[in-house]
């Protein structure tokens, strides 16, 4: 019979110690947050398992029996056990989804993130989380994704995201960002496209030789396409 007590589980042992500590289904049901025919149901469960009578009735006072009381002290250790492995757990390992206590968490941003858009978001983050060590690295977008790729930082924050299988992508702001030229330029009226846009070592202008915004290798402006409308 007692191969049946393999599937208690330590719900129905809290239950049980409850009542026992108690002496009253309806306090130890308001105790544990749910109702008293669920608490007097584990209970009966745990009789028909042991098929022992644990609790008897004495007029309107519930008495535990010896067999009661053994089994009462026995349960207070289970959970006692159960409860310092569970605390021990969460020292030794964080819950999915936190950060571990000690660990830096190291993020990189590109060039206009890092410069525009980080320094905010760090200030809100570290008034939120001040226990988290943060580690920040700048720099153009390409060396951000080798980073990331490289598992030299746990996030990476920037323009236009590498479509690589293995990295989880989420957007979360979107920017606009605009071609400036002059308008004594003949060129700068209309659609400046392709033609429009030297590589990054000669910048970002018109073909007519009046310059523009230069942009090392690897940032995101260099590998932008297409046509830009002035």
């Amino acid at each position: 019979m007692w191969s049946r007590l393999d599937s208690l589980t330590i719900h129905q042992l809290r239950v049980f110690c409850a009542v026992a500590r108690l002496l009253s289904y309806t306090r130890a049901a308001e105790e544990l947050g749910c109702q008293q025919p669920t608490v007097s149901a584990l209970v009966a469960e745990l009789e028909r398992a042991t098929q022992l009578t644990l609790l008897e009735q004495w007029g309107r006072q519930l008495a535990l029996t010896d067999e009661g009381r053994e089994l009462y002290t026995h349960a207070q250790e289970v959970i006692a056990a159960a409860d310092e492995a569970r605390r021990s757990m969460e020292e030794a390992a964080p819950v999915a989804g936190e950060i571990a206590k000690g660990v830096p968490l190291r993020v990189a941003g590109d060039t206009t993130v890092g410069t525009y858009v980080l320094p905010s978001l760090m200030g809100v983050f570290h008034q939120r989380r001040p226990d988290v060590v943060l580690n920040l690295r700048v720099a153009n977008r390409a060396a951000v994704r080798a980073a990331l790729l490289a598992g030299e930082v746990d996030l990476a924050i920037a323009g236009r995201p590498p479509a690589v299988d293995g990295l989880v992508v989420e957007p979360f702001c979107y920017c606009v960002t605009r071609a400036c030229v002059s308008r004594t330029e003949p060129d700068s009226a209309g659609t400046v496209g392709r033609r429009g846009v030297s590589d990054a070592r000669g910048g970002i202008g018109n073909t007519g030789g009046s310059g523009g915004v230069v942009r090392g290798m690897g940032d995101t402006t260099s590998d932008w396409d297409g046509a830009w409308t002035c």
